[in-house]
């Protein structure tokens, strides 16, 4: 059976943060740390860990897999997890971007934010091309054609798309 899509999410940045890690870094997916303000486990998505002369450093990343925007709420309690374990550093990833107040919370709380594009669901369009060897060949014009993909607007506007022709 396929696990759930937020699972998913979870696998492929825990799988993206192993494969960029430096050597000796130690890259956790699922693990618990207890809260120096709670008293209690606390779950994270991801963490990174690794040793800097004889410093500790801890990276804890939360993957956010939702159909809107991650709100200023949900940032607010992942700001209060990174400062109840003592990470040094916060990364919240979402599959569906952030509200403007949200980022600025993240700002103000030095979390980074990412943004992961589901790839699993995109239609993406393809065209054929046939290699052809030429002896010798002139463009009359050529033309290349920039779309937004749904949700990760390109100039500004979801709809929004342009192009440049250009004769010679």
């Amino acid at each position: 059976m396929l696990d759930p899509k937020w699972k998913r999410l979870e696998r492929q940045i825990h799988q993206i943060h192993t494969q960029l890690a430096p050597e000796g870094a130690t890259v956790t997916l699922d693990d618990r740390i207890v809260g120096f303000e709670s008293r209690v486990e606390r779950q994270l998505d991801v963490t990174i860990r690794i040793a800097i002369a004889q410093y500790k450093i801890l990276i804890v990343i939360e993957c956010k897999d939702e159909n809107r925007p991650i709100d200023v709420g949900k940032m607010g309690e992942f700001a209060s997890l990174v400062r109840d374990v003592r990470a040094n550093k916060g990364v919240m990833v979402s599959s569906s971007g952030y509200s403007a107040a949200a980022i600025e919370m993240a700002r103000a709380k030095g979390i980074d934010t990412r943004t992961y594009i589901d790839t699993e669901n995109v239609d993406w369009k393809s065209e054929v091309t046939i290699p052809v060897l030429l002896k010798r060949a002139r463009l009359k014009e050529w033309a290349v054609q920039f779309s937004a993909v749904h949700g990760f607007p390109l100039g500004g506007s979801d709809q929004c798309c342009f192009s440049v022709c250009r004769g010679l």
